[in-house]
């Protein structure tokens, strides 16, 4: 799990920095599924936004230089948080732009960081609605991992002292055990 960021690169050339390295480890004769991040934290609010490629960064929209990267085995790894859903499918309602890029141009997304806060009212039915909408998705997106550390906790952390218990589910766990399967990525 990457999360490249504030770099000082074109987005198409970060896109054919990534190949080339696509095209190194697979004249290795590796063929595991590779990842590919984009160069602004992954975010996919990110992913479609024209405005963030001016200035310092500049070159095309991530959902355009993107379309570069040529592979047998590779996912785009993206993140996207919502600390506090407006609604129960606001969360899941973020995924569309980039879930009908990804169905349009026959690629593959892995959601490798996400979470809402575990003191929203909204979060836990948001977070439901999200993965729903991943496993209905499931053509493009191939898995996903939540992060685990304050304010999206799934295991024992204690706010008081700061102090975390890795080896213990938290309340908010609930959240994402009924999504929770074995071998979900495809090669």
């Amino acid at each position: 799990m990457n999360e490249p960021h504030d770099f000082k690169m074109k987005t198409d050339d970060w896109y054919s920095s990534v190949q080339a390295v696509i095209n190194a480890v697979r004249a290795t004769k590796a063929n595991q599924l590779i990842l590919v991040p984009n160069n602004r934290g992954s975010d996919i609010t990110h992913w479609d936004d024209s405005a963030l490629n001016i200035g310092s960064t500049g070159g095309h929209k991530d959902s355009e230089a993107a379309l570069a990267i040529s592979d047998c085995n590779y996912a785009f790894d993206v993140h996207q948080y919502q600390d506090h859903p407006t609604s129960t499918t606001s969360y899941a309602d973020l995924m569309t732009a980039v879930t009908n890029w990804a169905a349009k141009n026959d690629k593959r997304l892995f959601l490798s960081e996400f979470g809402a806060r575990n003191d929203d009212p909204n979060g836990q039915v948001a977070i439901g609605k999200l993965l729903e909408y991943l496993n209905n998705n499931n053509n493009v997106w191939i898995g996903w991992t939540l992060w685990n550390l304050d304010p999206y906790n799934v295991t024992k952390y204690d706010k008081v002292t700061q102090i975390a218990d890795y080896t213990v589910d938290g309340p908010a766990m609930a959240w994402y055990t009924p999504f929770l399967r074995p071998n979900i990525v495809n090669s």
